[in-house]
Order: C-alpha cells, then sequence, then structure tokens
C-alpha cells in the first residue's frame, strides 16, 4: 500500500535528491534535480550524470539512494502506481511533484496520459476533440503576451510517496 504525504513546496526545497527521475527531455528545458539525473529521452542540453532509462526497469540496486524525485513526470507513463514501486525499489524516500487540478499545465499538454487526483491516478480519456483543446491551450501557453496569466495557473501539488511495506 502507498501513502501520499502531502508537503509544501518549502518542505520540498531544502532535499535534494540524490536521483531525480523524469529530469531530461521532452519539449521543456531540463531542469535536473538529482547528483544522478534519468529519463527516457535525450536532453537537449548536456545534464549532468545523465542515465537513459526508464522509470519501469532503473538500472540500479535496491535502496541504493536515499532521496528520489519525480517532478511532472508520473502523468506521462502508462501504469504511475509500477513507477512509484520502482522509484520505491531503489530509493528509501521519494518526493512527486504533479499539476494542481486547476493547473492549465494539466489540460494543455495533449501528452498526459494520467491525471492525478491525490493518491489516484486516472486516465485521461483522449478523444478527437480533447487532443485538439490540448493543443490548442498548449499554443496559448506558448504566446509571451499570455505567460504572466498563465503562470498565474502553474500550480503543483507536493507528495512524499512512502510504501507501508517500508515503515
Amino acid at each position: 500500500m502507498l501513502i501520499f504525504k502531502k508537503l509544501s513546496k518549502a518542505q520540498v526545497d531544502i532535499i535534494i535528491p540524490d536521483l531525480d527521475v523524469g529530469s531530461g527531455g521532452g519539449i521543456f528545458t531540463p531542469s535536473p534535480r538529482g547528483r544522478v539525473n534519468i529519463d527516457i529521452d535525450l536532453p537537449k542540453i548536456k545534464v549532468p550524470n545523465f542515465i537513459r532509462a526508464s522509470v519501469f526497469y532503473l538500472p540500479f540496486r535496491a535502496s541504493e539512494f536515499h532521496w528520489v524525485s519525480a517532478f511532472t513526470m508520473l502523468e506521462h507513463v502508462s501504469n504511475p502506481y509500477a513507477a512509484i514501486f520502482e522509484m520505491l525499489r531503489v530509493g528509501n524516500q521519494l518526493v512527486i511533484r504533479q499539476d494542481a487540478i486547476y493547473s492549465i499545465r494539466n489540460y494543455a499538454m495533449f501528452k498526459h496520459l494520467q491525471f492525478q487526483l491525490g493518491h489516484r491516478f486516472l486516465q485521461y480519456p483522449r478523444t478527437w476533440l480533447g487532443i485538439r483543446f490540448s493543443r490548442l491551450l498548449f499554443l496559448l501557453c506558448s504566446k509571451p503576451q499570455l505567460q504572466r496569466l498563465i503562470n498565474l495557473t502553474f500550480r503543483w501539488n507536493y507528495y512524499e510517496v512512502i510504501s507501508s511495506n517500508n515503515q
């Protein structure tokens, strides 16, 4: 069983993760946070201590790291719970960041597969209309004139995830 403990941004800001999962690729500029950084996508810029790997098969021994972080990554994977269990296998503590329910980013990213509500993940119903709407929002989000307004809605929720087996 997994326990999701809500954290504040201030609590998360003092954590320096040993392993950062999902830190290097995609359409955004990489923002590596860990001493070791992993992503399935190759980064556009040089990322220190980067390893290309899948979150489902992390190339490390059990409990090799103390802190593992995954910031806005779980919504991109087909099975967030399997990803969480794999990260908890290699790390003693896991901190995640997910888009808040009212964040435009939640709806503007047509590559999102999952929607997080607290400790539950719901699969996005991807329809032709929904994908078109997401792409339109994404284009609006990229307009410099709208950045100030849109940045007000970029909010995240932070959680420490604990396996009840590790307590």
